[in-house]
């Protein structure tokens, strides 16, 4: 506050954001001393804590839950008051908007800002695939979003018709559910056909991605998936992969079917097999979705064209 902002941008409403909000709008309630100017309060929501949202989320490995008590109560709270209590709300997705519409907030009140992406490096030019290696479908992800079982159905499916196919897995679970997918990936037979590179650093992912034919994107139909905005589906479209994607929340906004990618029913293993089945078949329409899925982000999901709803939400300039 020394610096006098014009504005504050909390970047969740709970925890110690949620308490920088919410002692800033029990500030504006006392004397202001010298007649300095409270600062427009923006609230960032980009999850979904209430009911059937991550206060309810369980580890796997304990069978507990990841918050205690005590703070599912406070994040619970925080979550309500801080959406109710801000002179704008920014949110991630179109179900987030709708949640927060559905506490009372008014929808002047609301702005639509979406993640996105900063100007990734260019996709190298490939033709739609180096004919030396197998087929490869890319993994990407942390696991928590899927049961990690079912990639690995929609792999054996796949070598049913392509026998050599393989499953290229970059990324760490939030609960070590790698090691159950390698577990089941052993007791299924497919361990020969999974390799699994773990996490990486950013500015590596792009080795692994020129590697893979296309992208599976699983995406379980809950309430946590539908309030995201996955910043991992928009990464690899920014380099250029086609993308099978479960037609789950923001999924359906990112990606236009036939256009920037491909949607499936979710948890369709049999959809999310026969289209990757047909995208390995037809290389044409792979270089076609590849080209779609990164002229989509970078004309909508780029910071330099996000910009402008973060400026509408702090009131200098209207979209």
């Amino acid at each position: 506050l020394a610096l006098r902002p014009q504005v504050v941008h909390c970047f969740k409403p709970k925890a110690y954001a949620g308490l920088v909000h919410y002692l800033l709008w029990w500030r504006r309630r006392l004397p202001r001393g010298r007649g300095s100017p409270s600062p427009r309060l923006v609230v960032d929501t980009d999850d979904w804590e209430g009911p059937g949202g991550w206060n309810e989320v369980v580890d796997p490995t304990t069978g507990r839950p990841t918050y205690s008590w005590p703070q599912r109560r406070l994040f619970a709270w925080q979550e309500r008051w801080g959406l109710t209590h801000a002179d704008r709300i920014t949110v991630a997705s179109r179900a987030l908007e709708t949640l927060v519409w559905s506490l009372g907030v008014p929808p002047e009140h609301v702005v639509y800002l979406p993640n996105g992406v900063g100007v990734p490096p260019p996709p190298a030019p490939r033709p739609h695939r180096r004919r030396e290696g197998p087929p490869t479908l890319l993994l990407y992800t942390r696991f928590f979003e899927f049961d990690p079982a079912r990639p690995l159905r929609v792999l054996q499916r796949v070598r049913e018709t392509v026998p050599q196919a393989r499953l290229l897995v970059v990324g760490k679970g939030l609960f070590g559910e790698e090691e159950t997918l390698l577990r089941l990936a052993q007791t299924m037979g497919l361990a020969q056909a999974v390799h699994y590179v773990g996490w990486v650093e950013p500015q590596a992912l792009g080795d692994h991605f020129a590697e893979a034919d296309l992208a599976l994107y699983p995406f379980d139909d809950t309430l946590i998936n539908r309030t995201k905005c996955a910043v991992k589906l928009l990464d690899l479209m920014a380099w250029g992969l086609p993308v099978v994607a479960d037609a789950v929340g923001e999924n359906a906004q990112m990606i236009v079917h036939g256009e920037s990618g491909w949607l499936v029913p979710p948890g369709d293993v049999e959809a999310m097999a026969a289209a990757a089945i047909h995208l390995l078949q037809q290389a044409p329409l792979r270089q076609q979705l590849g080209e779609g899925a990164r002229r989509r982000v970078m004309a909508r999901y780029t910071w330099e064209h996000l910009a402008a709803y973060a400026e509408e939400a702090y009131g200098f300039t209207r979209r």
